[in-house]
């Protein structure tokens, strides 16, 4: 096990994007109902509707090899503290198969799986002080190795379980609910 403060990132990483330019196809998009865009070295994701599920995301098919580390610091400054946002990754382009690791500005945080279209919940909305309130930044992690993820929240492991399968090559961030978000730092190392 490691110990509780660590970095996840070790070397330099395989892909990075500080959102100083729009030089990556992150999916983005300006509806009624969500958007997603680049501005001010951030990327502002933005959910207009609690019914609906938000999401932005690249192709990056080191995800789905046996030894990663997906790291990304979000920035959540409007809407409700009881919805969640963060990483997402392993998902194919139908988006009825995914991972998403997400927290709450209320200080939760939960782990899920999509799998053929159902949430199937692999930890359960668990409190937790390292998680800081609204309108600061956190620090979202996801480590694998072989059969494991470690998942971290500003630099402290707070979960461990086995790891399967990716099914697809998109990795991106999500939220749910009514909120915006400004994302930065997005890194995926594959040692």
């Amino acid at each position: 096990m490691w110990p509780g403060n660590i970095a996840l990132a070790q070397s330099a990483p395989s892909f990075s994007d500080e959102f100083d330019a729009a030089i990556h196809p992150w999916t983005l998009f300006e509806s009624e109902t969500k958007s997603a865009s680049i501005a001010d070295g951030t990327l502002l994701l933005s959910g207009k509707s609690s019914a609906l599920p938000v999401l932005t995301s690249l192709e990056l098919p080191a995800i789905q090899e046996d030894s990663f580390s997906l790291e990304v610091s979000i920035y959540q400054f409007a809407g409700k503290k009881n919805m969640g946002y963060g990483l997402y990754w392993g998902g194919r382009t139908d988006n009825l198969d995914y991972h998403v690791f997400l927290i709450s500005s209320n200080q939760k945080f939960t782990i899920l799986r999509m799998e053929r279209g159902q949430y199937r919940q692999i930890l359960p909305w668990t409190p937790t002080p390292i998680v800081l309130g609204p309108k600061q930044w956190n620090k979202l992690g996801v480590r694998r190795r072989g059969s494991r993820y470690d998942y971290f929240l500003n630099d402290q492991i707070v979960f461990t379980g086995p790891a399967d399968l990716a099914k697809g090559p998109l990795v991106g961030v999500m939220l749910h609910g009514t909120m915006e978000l400004a994302i930065d730092a997005f890194s995926l190392d594959s040692p």
